[in-house]
């Protein structure tokens, strides 16, 4: 939760993730092979606007939701800069990248 003079927003990580993706080791039991946090989902807690930014416009993944959904996600450079400052890097992801390295 971001609490900024312009208003009170929830940042919201979200992930591409698939399971048959070429050239990729399977992660454990979890049913896929490739993940990333391809996308910033901010929510207005204050009117319910929600916007979706474009966090790794080179994922092969949003690249076909951004073409099946038009309009839809912004660039990543879109986003205020109030809101710019508070992103960080996914706790999910984190978790994920360092069971893979300390086997």
């Amino acid at each position: 939760m971001v609490h900024t003079p312009k208003g009170l927003f929830w940042i919201q990580d979200a992930y591409t993730t698939a399971s048959n993706y070429p050239i990729a080791s399977p992660y454990k039991a979890e049913g896929f092979n490739y993940i990333r946090n391809a996308v910033k989902i901010v929510v207005d807690a204050y009117n319910g606007n929600v916007s979706y930014y474009e966090a790794d416009p080179r994922d092969p993944i949003i690249n076909a939701y951004r073409k099946m959904y038009p309009g839809m996600f912004k660039p990543i450079s879109e986003m205020p800069a109030f809101l710019k400052q508070h992103i960080r890097y996914p706790r999910d992801i984190f978790t994920i990248q360092m069971s893979i390295y300390a086997t």
